[in-house]
């Protein structure tokens, strides 16, 4: 990533953000067989409403940009703020997109021990997505950051699974709970049915929950849920909705 170019390119996102225009929405996630909701993805939406700046432009690799480190600490800040005045806004989880430089933060990693322990007192939990620009190397160099945050009842989930090229052996050195299967490999249940049972039986040998994203249809839903899959996630259940502005 060239850097220059890299920060003139994500200057109309740091100055629509850092101008207070932003918010945060919600997404919510089911269960399948019962239709409840398990929890909620906090998502950023940067720009007025209805003219929000299009995040495929600049993510993931925003995150790589050391002024990522202040959007992350101010929506952290946000969401602890709405938390501690009402609690009973948030779901049973909470699901926070997570890069590894922000978990290299002291800040930020602070702000989230503060906030899985707010969640915790009200039976409530954090669930970290460990995005998709997280690599082998990450996740060995963030190993001892991670079994802190899941000492402090901070659950974890690989974000977007399918995009990359991550060996599923890297997930046996971290306490996961949740892979959530990138949108692609949802739709692949259509004509490649080996690639979905694969995952799936990987995950109930380790005991890691799947979450379908891009859940679009009902027939997907129920090829998935035909398959095994028990939770999901995308339009066909529920668009993105405001949470919380700043």
């Amino acid at each position: 990533m060239n850097t220059s170019n890299s920060q003139e390119h994500y200057n109309e996102f740091f100055d629509t953000f850092f101008s207070h225009d932003w918010s945060i929405y919600s997404q919510k996630i089911y269960e399948l067989d019962s239709k409840e909701v398990l929890g909620s993805e906090l998502l950023l939406r940067v720009g007025d409403d209805g003219n929000f700046l299009d995040n495929s432009l600049f993510f993931p690799d925003i995150c790589k940009d050391s002024r990522y480190l202040d959007v992350s600490s101010e929506m952290l800040n946000l969401v602890k703020k709405r938390f501690t005045h009402n609690p009973e806004s948030f779901f049973e989880k909470t699901f926070i997109n997570i890069s590894p430089n922000e978990m290299r933060n002291e800040s930020v990693f602070l702000l989230l021990k503060e906030l899985g322990n707010l969640f915790k007192e009200s039976n409530k939990r954090i669930v970290i997505e460990l995005s998709e620009i997280f690599t082998a190397a990450d996740f060995v160099d963030l190993r001892e950051t991670l079994d802190k945050l899941c000492s402090n009842d901070i659950e974890l989930a690989i974000d977007d699974y399918g995009k990359g090229l991550l060996d599923r052996q890297i997930f046996k050195n971290i306490n996961l709970s949740y892979l959530k299967i990138d949108k692609s490999i949802s739709d692949q249940i259509k004509i490649n049915n080996d690639l979905v049972n694969e995952i799936i039986e990987y995950c109930k040998e380790n005991g890691i929950s799947i979450i379908a994203e891009g859940i679009e249809s009902l027939k997907i839903e129920n090829l998935l849920h035909s398959h095994g899959v028990r939770l999901g996630q995308g339009f066909y259940f529920h668009k993105p909705e405001f949470f919380v502005r700043f």
